[in-house]
């Protein structure tokens, strides 16, 4: 080859692959991950049309999904199946938490059937993109609990406009929730796309800027000791504010 340098990805290149790779190419080579991972986040408008075509096909098979009597396993079993009757994978394993298991943000499902409070974490990965989507059921006395995180999350998607900075709606979130007494346990949302965690996280060290057409999960919540409540939508931003796909 007649050139000097060769980008790689180092961050899904094996090892074994890069040693062979600079025995057979006398050449130099230079790790471009970073720079790949920061060209995913903005994304064209037919990698945004496949999201849409992810999140329909999720929330489809949500408002089919029947948890009354039925365990944490089972619910599983029916949404993973569903996906794939209709050409579509996990993006990830699907999240059922009933009762206290709401409180593990990443609970393994197990056979404790249904009971409130109710949470179903779960997306799909159809022709190359995904989504991730988050509810909670809630009755009584988490309907407050309910409404303070929905807020969290409609705060976040007016703050997350063209030219905001990540870390600062982070941080615009953390203080809402803390007017009430509680904190966030983890990342605001996180970006998406051929993965569903794609590279970039809204947290409080977000060192980046929000720019038009980049898709997020965004996912605010609240964890008690027993007690646990998440909502996340998947948004595009804009030059105003981001817009829910759907």
């Amino acid at each position: 080859l007649n050139v000097e340098k060769i980008g790689f990805n180092g961050a899904i290149l094996p090892h074994n692959d890069f040693l062979y790779l600079k025995r057979l190419l006398k050449v130099k080579f230079v790790d471009v991950s970073k720079e790949l991972k920061y060209l995913r986040l903005i994304k064209r408008s037919d990698e945004i049309a496949a999201i849409k075509r992810a999140c329909r096909l999720s929330l489809k098979i949500l408002d089919e999904t029947e948890v009354e009597e039925k365990s944490e396993k089972e619910v599983v079993y029916f949404i993973e199946c569903e996906m794939r009757k209709r050409d579509a994978l996990p993006a990830f394993p699907t999240i059922v938490a009933f009762g206290k298991n709401t409180a593990s943000p990443h609970h393994i499902p197990e056979n404790k059937k249904f009971v409130t409070p109710a949470l179903i974490d779960m997306g799909a990965k159809y022709r190359g993109y995904c989504s991730d989507i988050t509810r909670s059921f809630v009755e009584g006395r988490g309907r407050k609990l309910y409404e303070i995180v929905e807020s969290g999350l409609y705060l976040a998607i007016d703050e997350m406009r063209e030219g905001a900075k990540a870390k600062e709606v982070y941080k615009k979130v953390e203080n809402f929730f803390a007017k009430y007494g509680y904190k966030m346990r983890h990342a605001l949302g996180h970006s998406i796309g051929i993965n569903v965690h794609d590279g970039y996280s809204i947290n409080e060290k977000a060192d980046f800027v929000l720019k038009e057409n980049m898709v997020f999960a965004v996912e605010p919540a609240i964890y008690l000791k027993n007690y646990g409540i998440r909502i996340e939508e998947d948004v595009v931003i804009r030059k105003n504010k981001a817009e829910i796909i759907r």
